[in-house]
């Protein structure tokens, strides 16, 4: 399935979103990373994406087992 990573900037939180079905969205776990300010991002491979928070000066790199 065709999907969508969205970030919401004024709180960090990172969203999954079905192309075909766009309001089964998901909320992706991000446990113990503070992404507020995420205003860019990469889809490094099937299992990585760096996440750049401008306000912070950070990028943050996430893994993931469940594409």
């Amino acid at each position: 399935m065709d999907t969508y990573l969205v970030a919401k900037t004024d709180n960090g939180t990172l969203f999954k979103v079905p192309i075909s079905a766009p309001a089964t969205f998901t909320t992706v776990a991000t446990t113990g990373l503070n992404l507020v300010g995420a205003d860019g991002m990469l889809l490094q491979d099937d299992n990585t994406l760096q996440v750049v928070a401008g306000s912070q000066s950070r990028v943050y790199r996430l893994t993931s087992s469940n594409n």
